[in-house]
């Protein structure tokens, strides 16, 4: 009975299996041949693509960023359907890509992928360079400021320059890479983007300057300049011959010169150095305004007003160029005095005294009631200006107000502080001694005319230029009259141009007067050395002197005695 049970349980697992074998083959291979979802998992957030079933179409978009010759799709299909090429392998989609879909049973479905890239907004100039020139010049580009700056040899043309320009991806600019541009002016640069937005550069060029080094006198100098002759005299200090002459084509000439590596500095249009043994042009800080600020010179910085645009500038005399330019509101004429950290001046029209850090050019502070033409001086931690009527002293720091005294009139002379004494004269025809710790008055002199002149004090005695056609030479101590030297006639008030100033150098004083003279006194006894009769008429510029051994002697023009 097991037996036949055995059998029987045999013959139904077979017949079983047969008739599943048949229903198995009965049933039918997926036609499914769909792409269902197609992506680009590489990006943040992944963007699906638009799948048109009906034409078989896939659209993709990635961002403007994305290499189109190597991305990487992501391929969903339909169930035991396959895609060639296959999902999660690099692909190139720069142009449409076919792609085959195989249904289980064989059959196919073909999709065409086009891929676009987002259009970019980028609009940068990455670079800008001048490859004619050996080795290329590189621009600096500050992509804040939107400015592109260089410095380019000094026989560079300007006018006719090409740039190698870089820029963002899809970008294109006008004036484009390549072409021949105007550069003597600021020149404007247009970026466009791929989706047309636009932003637009500045391109500011200057070129080397080519200043060589002049050549010192084996002799005392005197170096003085006119404003109605528009000429720098070259004097011998022992006797009064000229030496030569610089002929500024037709500019006058109102600053004091100074003297730097063998050059006289002259402001004029721009800044020019003169050779101080031969006269010849040695070099030139170009500008389109006239500058009648007296030049100093400090550790290599060259400071300066540099005329009407505005600008008070510091110009590195080692590397030839422009250290900082800091706008100062108007036209900068007087001279830069400097105190510990900061570069001090006076500006013209707006009246204020302004205070700009030394190696940067940033305002540090500003004072108003003051007088622009006028030229402050220091005393330890305390810049003394006049103006208005007034002396004012603040302290260097912080521009706070210290104290005043009253010169009852207005005055365009300038003080000069010597042994803890300002002295100053005014348009009330009085010279003034004033303490410069607290302002309270030690003497005053009273003479017979308006005093623009800045005095200068050399040894015990005080002098300066009255325009009752007088110099002075007073005791620097108690006020009392040594000595005067009449220079031509009394002046005409209105007219009167001698702002000259005296200097003191080796017991002689070297003086401008109104009768267009030159002249060279004793410094002790007020007694005539000799005199140059081809000083000029108006007399703004004081002179400034070399000795024998290099020492450079100046007015107290810039507030500072010699």
């Amino acid at each position: 009975m097991f037996k036949i049970t055995l059998a029987l349980c045999l013959l139904l697992g077979v017949i079983l299996a047969v008739s599943c074998k048949k229903q198995e083959e009965a049933l039918p291979k997926s036609s499914e041949k769909l792409i269902t979802k197609f992506s680009f998992l590489q990006f943040m957030p992944a963007g699906d693509a638009i799948i048109d079933a009906a034409t078989k179409q896939i659209t993709a978009t990635v961002p403007s960023s994305a290499d189109p010759t190597k991305l990487i799709p992501s391929i969903s299909v339909s169930a035991k359907a396959k895609v060639l090429p296959e999902s999660g392998k690099v692909h190139d989609f720069a142009k449409p890509v076919a792609y085959t879909v195989t249904a289980e049973d064989g059959t196919t479905s073909s999709y065409t992928v086009t891929v676009t890239r987002t259009k970019s907004n980028s609009k940068e100039i990455i670079s800008f360079s001048f490859n004619d020139f050996t080795p290329a010049v590189v621009a600096t580009i500050d992509p804040a400021a939107l400015t592109i700056k260089a410095t380019l040899p000094a026989t560079a043309n300007l006018a006719n320059l090409r740039p190698t320009i870089k820029l963002s991806d899809g970008a294109t600019s006008d004036p484009a890479t390549g072409v021949y541009s105007d550069f003597s002016r600021i020149a404007p640069f247009v970026v466009t983007a791929e989706n047309g937005t636009t932003q637009t550069y500045s391109v500011q060029l200057e070129k080397e300057l080519l200043i060589t080094s002049g050549k010192l006198p084996t002799r005392s100098v005197i170096y003085v300049s006119n404003s109605d002759g528009f000429e720098l005299n070259a004097v011998d200090a022992l006797t009064g011959t000229k030496l030569w002459t610089f002929n500024n084509k037709g500019v006058a000439l109102f600053a004091n010169p100074t003297i730097y590596d063998g050059n006289v500095i002259l402001p004029s249009y721009g800044v020019k150095f003169i050779d101080c043994s031969s006269g010849v042009q040695n070099g030139l800080i170009p500008s389109d305004f006239l500058g009648e600020s007296s030049p100093v010179v400090q550790n290599d910085i060259l400071y300066y007003g540099s005329g009407t645009d505005g600008y008070l500038r510091a110009f590195d005399l080692k590397t030839k160029k422009m250290k900082w330019s800091a706008y100062a509101d108007y036209w900068v004429n007087s001279s830069p005095t400097i105190l510990k950290n900061y570069v001090i001046v006076s500006i013209e029209n707006v009246n204020v005294l302004d205070a700009y850090d030394l190696e940067t050019g940033t305002l540090k502070w500003r004072n108003f009631r003051v007088d622009g033409r006028t030229n402050p001086c220091t005393f330890e931690n305390t810049v003394i200006a006049a103006g208005r009527g007034q002396l004012r002293a603040y302290d260097v720091d912080s521009g706070r107000f210290k104290w005043i005294f009253n010169l009852v009139n207005s005055s365009v002379s300038s003080p000069t502080q010597s042994d803890g004494v300002v002295y100053v004269g005014s348009n009330d025809a009085n010279a003034y001694a004033i303490n410069a710790s607290d302002g309270t008055l030690k003497w005053k002199f009273k003479t017979g005319g308006n005093i623009d002149s800045s005095p200068i004090v050399a040894g015990q005695l005080v002098y300066f230029y009255c325009k009752d056609s007088f110099l002075y030479a007073l005791d620097k101590t108690t006020g009392a009259e040594k000595w005067k030297f009449k220079i031509g006639q009394p002046s005409n008030y209105n007219e009167d141009r001698v702002n000259s100033s005296p200097v003191v150098v080796d017991g002689v004083v070297y003086i401008q007067g109104v009768d267009a003279v030159l002249y060279a006194l004793n410094a002790t006894t007020g007694s005539k050395i000799w005199q140059f009769n081809e000083a000029g008429v108006l007399r703004y510029s004081s002179p400034c002197v070399i000795d024998k051994a290099g020492k450079i002697y100046h007015s107290g023009l810039s507030g500072l005695t010699n």
